[in-house]
């Protein structure tokens, strides 16, 4: 297992000590312990479970979250992790943690070096991932980049599925609660973090698949409370991805989840006022069995909307809104320091469902691969069948068209890159403005394919697959069998990655690191990690290509073609992949994610 997403500690030695911590909430107490990292031992403190919402059950269900306020006792004992929030399961998945409705928690470790040249730590505030459906802080282990970076880390937990980003479309329940929860602990961290020994001024939130979309909408959403960070890293996901539709009808699922439960009222009010009396437990078992019938995929949608509050605007259309006026949105966005980047073969994890269910047996020939690609771009909805063919035309591997190999290879390529490659070039070039108020802007391509990989992972995938970076960044010190190229590369992405929340800048003077170029609009510079780097590793112009593809040739071409002429339903098995295309886009597309974060 990735020591990432497991809850084993690295702690040599751990010990309870007097680590009482004044803040205006009451005194917080936790553990103190030690790692060793290089063979260098390094000592911090953990301070885990600490509340920073009300409990949001009863009448608090399905509304913002309220501030925690006084711990109310003389000493909070912050010693342990707390309740998750209640997830989405797939049936024989092993829970990870006490899930309950009481589960606002946040945690934070605290390294015992000084700050130097710094009078406080720079703070970095870690948002999981899992589709919005899933997902806890508990599951990430902060001990290596910690000590390794120097920085203060906190993690937090947010509500997801039905209870985080239900939606009625109107006021009784706007939906992205979750958002909600992650804005209430980061203005707690920028409030008390200072008396851990953190800087308040020096705050970077950072994420990764739905978590990197949530800070990319906390990164668009200026709030009159002021500025309480200052610099966003986005690790495969921004607020335009493809596969979100923020004004999609969502009221079906109350509608559902309602008629089971017996709430069938008049009115959304009475709906939502009838489902609070629910228990959090028959909630999701209700929202599990609607899911059980994989003709019915569409129920397990709960992604963030368009609430005209926490996001008002569309993330897509910011570029085209902001043409001929100013959009608050995106001045903030730009006014931070913004780090973002995704990985090689992105669309390695969706391969299991689009290659006969033996990811390993698949041995598409050139005509296979022609009659898949509508399975790729279902995401973005229906393709002219005529344009199936310049789709081909671009992810053809022309110096070996019919090798399997490169077919396969290509296809991944093909469903990374509309879920999340071109997204993430479009939204760095979004923030890269030209004000010398505008905030710095960085981007990565993490290429390698490391020891230990998803079980959904396919062998033949030469590249690094959705998540695989998550690792290296915590830091791969515990896990087993792993090279001695995955450590050098882990330690040189935690220090960029340090350095990024200490200066908004990855590059720091003294240290053994290839120098990382700003991202600008003349140039497009871009660092890939690999198992080595040198000065071939920085690229210009990085996926000018395949942007102009999907943001100008597509669409045009596109728009070009007259009449109704969608690709029509294709019959019949390719390589044993059924061909008939059911499931909504989004819903396939959260599946494979479920998936990929039960396995990992």
């Amino acid at each position: 297992m990735i020591s990432v997403l497991i809850a084993c500690s690295l702690v040599l030695t751990i010990h309870c000590a007097d680590l009482n911590v004044s803040t205006p909430v009451g005194v917080i107490k936790g553990v103190e312990a030690t790692i060793n990292i290089e063979g260098i031992r390094y000592s911090f403190k953990k301070y885990l479970g600490i509340p920073f919402a009300k409990p949001p059950v009863g009448d608090l269900r399905w509304k913002k979250p309220v501030s925690y306020g006084n711990l109310g006792v003389t000493t909070y004992e912050a010693v342990a992790y707390k309740n998750i929030c209640p997830q989405i399961h797939l049936p024989g998945e092993e829970q990870v943690g006490v899930e309950d409705e009481d589960c606002l928690y946040l945690n934070i470790w605290v390294p015992d070096k000084t700050p130097a040249p710094d009078k406080a730590h720079a703070v970095m505030v870690f948002i999981y991932g899992g589709a919005f459906i899933l997902g806890s802080a508990d599951t990430y282990n902060g001990e290596e980049l910690v000590n390794y970076g120097n920085v203060i880390l906190v993690t937090l937990n947010y509500r997801v599925g039905p209870l985080g980003f239900l939606s009625t479309m109107d006021e009784n329940c706007p939906g992205n609660f979750g958002f909600w929860d992650q804005r209430l602990a980061l203005e707690w961290v920028n409030n008390n973090i200072g008396y851990f020994g953190g800087d308040s001024g020096r705050i970077t939130i950072f994420g990764e698949s739905a978590g990197a979309i949530g800070v990319a909408l906390q990164s668009m959403y200026p709030s009159d409370s002021g500025k309480i960070f200052q610099r966003a890293i986005c690790e495969s996901g921004v607020g335009s991805v493809s596969f979100i539709n923020y004004t999609r009808d969502t009221t079906y699922m109350v509608n559902a989840i309602a008629e089971r439960v017996n709430c069938m009222e008049k009115s959304y009010a009475e709906i939502i006022t009838c489902l609070r009396k629910v228990s959090w437990n028959k909630l999701m078992a209700v929202v599990m069995d609607l899911n059980e019938n994989v003709t019915r995929l569409e129920y397990i949608n709960f992604d963030p909307v368009l609430d005209n509050d926490f996001i008002k605007y569309d993330p897509k259309e910011l570029k085209k809104l902001s043409a001929d006026r100013n959009i608050e949105e995106l001045e903030f966005f730009r006014s931070i320091d913004f780090m973002n980047g995704f990985n090689q073969y992105e669309g390695g994890v969706s391969m299991q469902y689009f290659t006969g269910g033996d990811m390993e047996a698949f041995q598409p020939t050139f005509s296979d691969f022609v009659e898949l690609i509508p399975y790729a771009t279902f995401v973005i909805g229906e393709v002219p069948i005529e344009v199936i063919p310049l789709i081909a035309h671009e992810y053809t591997d022309w110096t070996d068209p019919y090798n399997y190999e490169n077919i396969r290879r290509q296809y991944a390529h093909l469903h990374g890159d509309i879920q999340f490659g071109f997204p993430a070039v479009e939204t760095s070039l979004l923030h890269a403005g030209s004000s010398s108020q505008d905030g710095r802007s960085f981007m990565f391509h993490f290429l390698p394919s490391p020891t230990n990989r998803l079980p959904t992972t396919p062998t033949w995938l030469p590249g690094a697959d959705h998540g695989d970076e998550l690792a290296f960044v915590f830091g791969l010190q515990s896990d087993a069998g792993i090279k001695q190229w995955e450590l050098d590369l882990s330690r040189k992405m935690m220090k960029y990655w340090s350095n990024f929340a200490k200066t908004g800048n990855p590059n720091a003077e003294g240290q053994d690191l290839l120098f990382w170029p700003e991202y600008t609009h003349s140039k497009q510079e871009c660092m890939s990690f690999d198992k080595t780097m040198d000065n071939d590793s920085v690229e210009q112009h990085f996926y000018a290509e395949k942007l102009e593809f999907w943001t100008n040739v597509f669409p045009t071409t596109i728009k070009a073609l007259e009449g109704d002429r969608t690709c029509p339903p294709i019959d019949g098995p390719v390589n044993g992949v059924g061909r008939s295309v059911t499931r909504t886009g989004h819903a396939m597309f959260v599946l494979i994610l479920l998936f990929a974060y039960v396995l990992y």
